[in-house]
């Protein structure tokens, strides 16, 4: 991964962390489960306590819907 992927990656990250938060926050949940992610050979994978949230592109840094445990490709 290059510098300007893993910054705008790390930014990424704390969005979704933040979003996640502060809606648990407005709507009283004190169970959260934590993010997390793992490094493949193309796709950051990003997951919430134990389901796949998002995959992110490591060349074009495209976000990508999770289908089950793989990448969904969306064609328009």
């Amino acid at each position: 991964m290059t510098t300007n992927f893993d910054d705008a990656f790390k930014s990424f990250f704390a969005g979704c962390e933040k979003i996640y938060n502060d809606n648990c926050d407005r709507q009283g949940f004190s169970m959260r489960d934590g993010f997390r992610f793992e490094i493949g050979t193309r796709y950051v994978k990003v997951i919430r306590g134990t389901g796949v949230h998002c995959f992110v592109d490591t060349k074009n840094g495209d976000v990508l819907k999770a289908a089950y445990k793989r990448p969904k490709i969306m064609y328009t």
